[in-house]
Formats: structure tokens, C-alpha cells, sequence
């Protein structure tokens, strides 16, 4: 079992909080070890920390801890939202184009889901 440590920005941190957020989704870089996440397994934790607008880490926020339960991958983003469903993968969301624009908004995603697809990544609940 290997612990993943995952920034995620404020209002992801609130849905894993709350429950919404069932599903967390990355673009894999299977060059680094720290974020090829097709090489997770079932039943490794997540450590999910919370980052500003400009990805520093906010030490005042708690690590929140989940287990894997599943490991999907997608080719794109329509086909990872059409399966695992826009509210358990980004519940703020609206739209698939919503939800196009927000993976897009952060820094080479785009690129990286061209060349590698999407993990989704089932959560199971909360570690305390």
C-alpha cells in the first residue's frame, strides 16, 4: 500500500469534505514516479492537501485521507464524465463544457490529456 499526497484547490477540499466528491480525476506524467497514477492500486491512500490559487500548500487545513476503491482510465474527458457522472467527479460543475474549462484551467492538462487520458480514481470514505 503506498500513500499518494494530491494538492487540490479550495473548493475540491470542501466537496472531499462534505462527500460530494467521490471520484478524483489526473492527468497521469508516467515520467514521474509521483505522478504516474496508473500505477496505483486498489486500496492505497490519497492525502489530499489544500492549495491556494497559486498551488502553495494552506498548512492551516487538515490532510483529509481516503482509500482507493477503483481505478479507471479514460481517453478523454467526455468519456470519463459520461461514465463516472459530472456530479460524483466535479460537483460544482454544470455542464461537460463547465467541466471541459476547469480541467483545462490548470497548467498543462490539456497537454497531458492529449497524450495520456484521464485516471478517475474511486474514493472510499474517509480516513479519520
Amino acid at each position: 500500500m503506498k500513500e499518494w499526497g494530491l494538492g487540490v484547490i479550495l473548493n475540491v477540499y470542501d466537496d472531499l469534505v462534505s462527500g460530494r466528491k467521490k471520484i478524483e480525476t489526473r492527468a497521469p506524467e508516467p515520467d514521474k514516479p509521483e505522478k504516474n497514477y496508473e500505477s496505483m492500486s486498489l486500496d492505497d491512500i490519497l492525502a489530499f492537501h489544500a492549495v491556494d490559487d497559486k498551488f502553495k500548500k494552506i498548512d492551516e487545513l487538515p490532510i483529509l485521507k481516503f482509500s482507493v476503491s477503483s481505478i479507471r482510465k479514460y481517453p478523454c474527458i467526455k468519456t470519463l464524465l459520461a461514465n463516472e457522472g459530472i456530479k460524483n467527479v466535479l460537483p460544482n460543475a454544470s455542464s461537460v463544457e463547465e467541466a471541459i474549462k476547469v480541467y483545462y484551467s490548470f497548467p498543462e492538462y490539456k497537454e497531458r490529456i492529449e497524450k495520456y487520458g484521464l485516471v478517475a480514481i474511486g474514493l472510499r470514505e474517509r480516513i479519520l
